[in-house]
């Protein structure tokens, strides 16, 4: 057990989260909003890539893969996916302890972990301090099943933690059940959304944003809001695009990798090409600004997406709401819960592509009135937003943290 920490009142908030991500940027910026002192480690995955394993490390990843070979049908079986996915764990346990560390030699007052399955394990060697983990739908839906030894660690990690933060309610019901965590530690972080910047391109505005992604004005927009990969419905989306292109001639559809040089895209420009489709296509196979994703999704008539399983309150859906799009989304617990609410959106079976397609086509149909179900949903998001920024609410769990912690010391009368 790391010793008990001391912190002043200057010390830091510490927000430990991959590098790059707009996530761990964002909380970043929602705390030092408040005006108290943040920090914030990064991490990269394969940072140590280029020093060749020992021995002993190469006998433990021999292990993490046998591991997962162990629960492979039990991970197809649970997530309907094919192949697992996030069962590494040992770099992950040793680059936590690095980390942890680090964030213990700053005296800090609490420590934000974004991503269980990695930073999220610094629970194991911080203690007397308030450590919040803010979970993934991958981490609790996809990671902790792909192996025991990673079901354990994601477990583990949320037991002692001194909360738990999700942005979706329904999630919360999962992680009490399949963690043993109480619901009590579980929080669903408030929905965060600037109206005010995200507003639909129409006119001039959306001209020149398509003309600046050679995009041709003319066309029904259709964009795959999520990254192109099988984990998150990239099959299911080419497959309806190919047939909504061959049926519609005034349709052109946008798919992201989120990465450079993705071999999926490569795959997908293949199958286009071979259907003759590839020229009323837009395959952006590169990393993308927030701003120029922001833009591309300003423009976009219908949005989809489709992972298949364990979504969360997706920040693309909302931010695509937001921005006028008509909404294709899988019918999974948080969009439901939305539609239930009052959201106008398209619910459909992932896995089913006819369904997709139908889906769009129903859009289609009704495109004289997407100005208002636009409106209407862009209204419906406003409602939603909270009137706590998350900084301050994030504060708020920490000293709640710091209350129960002052309590437990107190001698019984």
């Amino acid at each position: 057990m790391s010793p008990t920490p001391t912190h002043h009142d200057n010390s830091p908030i510490v927000v430990i989260g991959p590098a790059g991500s707009v996530f761990t940027q964002g909380w970043t910026d929602s705390l030092a909003a408040t005006g108290h002192p943040v920090v914030q480690l990064t991490w990269v995955l394969g940072e140590d890539a280029d020093q060749p394993p020992n021995l002993a490390k190469r006998i433990l990843y021999h292990i993490e893969w046998r591991l997962m070979k162990a629960w492979e049908k039990r991970f197809r079986r649970r997530t309907q996916l094919p192949t697992p996915i996030g069962w590494k764990f040992v770099d992950n346990l040793a680059m936590a302890r690095r980390l942890a560390d680090r964030a213990l030699s700053l005296q800090p007052r609490a420590v934000l972990a974004l991503e269980t399955h990695t930073s999220g394990l610094v629970t194991r060697y911080i203690r007397n301090i308030p450590v919040v983990i803010n979970v993934w739908g991958g981490d609790i839906y996809w990671y902790a099943e792909s192996s025991p030894a990673q079901g354990y660690l994601v477990g583990s990690a949320l037991k002692n933690s001194s909360r738990i933060i999700t942005s979706s309610s329904p999630s919360v019901d999962h992680i009490a059940a399949r963690f043993g965590v109480s619901r009590r530690q579980a929080h669903v972080i408030p929905l965060e959304c600037d109206l005010q910047a995200l507003q639909p391109a129409r006119g001039e505005r959306r001209d020149q944003i398509l003309d600046n992604f050679q995009i041709p004005a003319d066309k029904t927009i259709v964009v795959n809001s999520r990254k192109f990969a099988p984990q998150w419905g990239s099959a299911e989306a080419l497959a309806a695009a190919v047939h909504l292109l061959h049926s519609h001639q005034d349709l052109h559809f946008v798919f992201v990798s989120g990465q450079a040089a993705d071999t999926h895209i490569h795959d997908a420009a293949n199958v286009l090409h071979d259907s003759s489709l590839l020229s009323r296509t837009t395959l952006i196979n590169r990393a993308m600004s927030e701003e120029e994703w922001r833009q591309l999704m300003a423009c976009a008539d219908v949005f989809l997406s489709l992972r298949p399983h364990g979504d969360l309150r997706s920040k693309s859906v909302v931010e695509g709401i937001a921005l006028g799009g008509q909404p294709v989304l899988a019918d999974l617990p948080q969009f439901r819960e939305f539609a239930d609410a009052g959201l106008l959106a398209r619910l459909v079976d992932p896995h089913d592509v006819a369904a997709v397609v139908a889906a769009v086509e129903d859009c289609l149909r009704g495109k004289a009135d997407w100005v208002r179900r636009s409106e209407r949903n862009r209204n419906w998001l406003a409602s939603k937003v909270s009137a706590l920024p998350s900084g301050e609410w994030l504060i708020r769990l920490i000293e709640e943290c710091e209350t129960e912690a002052v309590r437990q010391l107190q001698p019984l009368c």
